[in-house]
């Protein structure tokens, strides 16, 4: 870890430290991993760019993206937003107003 990281000022837990080093540099390099978070809500935001303001709240869990929207924003869009997540790679899965979003082929 400190021979990849040597800013690191204390190592705690090696290994999640250097994912979590990855995870940076490949964000930094714009090449995050699509089942991370950075990865899924940059996708996400870039799909739903027209429906941001209809977001309430994230949860990452489980390589699952959970997005709250406000429920009358998007009742009448719910069919168009799904297009859109999966035209970028993403699948998704409305329960409510609660959008569950995956990257495609991500069965975990």
């Amino acid at each position: 870890l400190r021979q990849a990281f040597p800013s690191t000022p204390v190592v705690l837990d090696p290994l999640a430290q250097m994912r979590r080093g990855l995870a940076d540099l490949r964000a930094g390099a714009g090449s995050a991993d699509p089942r991370e978070f950075l990865g899924l809500s940059a996708t996400l935001a870039r799909a739903l760019a027209s429906e941001s303001d209809a977001v309430r709240a994230l949860e990452f869990r489980d390589n699952t993206l959970r997005v709250d929207f406000e429920p009358r924003a998007i009742e009448k869009k719910r069919d168009a937003v799904l297009e859109k997540l999966s035209a970028a790679g993403l699948s998704g899965r409305f329960s409510e107003a609660t959008l569950s979003v995956r990257a495609k082929g991500d069965g975990s």
